[in-house]
C-alpha cells in the first residue's frame, strides 16, 4: 500500500520481515516464528530445512515418533529440552 508517497507495510509482512536476517540483501537467516526462535532455516544448511542448532527438526521429530525421549533425544544431539521442545512443535 502506498500512503504519502511511501510504501507502507502490511502488518503480516511487517511480522514475516522482523523474522528474517539478512546479510548483503540477501536473506541468511529465516526463524520460523517468535514462539519457536530457535528453529531457522539458513540456505547454507540442511538445504534450507528448519533445524535447531544444525539438526534437522523432522529427524529430531521421527526419533520422538520412535519412542525416543526428549531427554535421550537431547543427549544424543547435544541439545536442549528447550530446543527439542520448539522443534517438536513444528512436526
Amino acid at each position: 500500500m502506498i500512503r504519502n508517497g511511501q510504501t507502507m507495510l502490511s502488518q503480516p509482512t511487517r511480522r514475516f520481515q522482523a523474522l528474517v536476517d539478512h546479510i548483503d540483501d540477501e536473506a541468511s537467516v529465516i526463524r520460523s516464528t517468535n514462539i519457536t526462535p530457535q528453529v531457522s532455516m539458513r540456505p547454507g544448511i540442511s538445504f534450507g530445512q528448519p533445524t535447531v542448532r544444525g539438526v534437522r527438526t523432522e529427524i529430531i521429530a521421527e526419533g520422538y515418533r520412535a519412542g525416543a525421549t526428549r531427554e535421550e533425544i537431547a543427549n544424543l544431539y547435544e541439545l536442549s529440552s528447550e530446543d527439542v521442545d520448539q522443534s517438536l512443535r513444528l512436526n
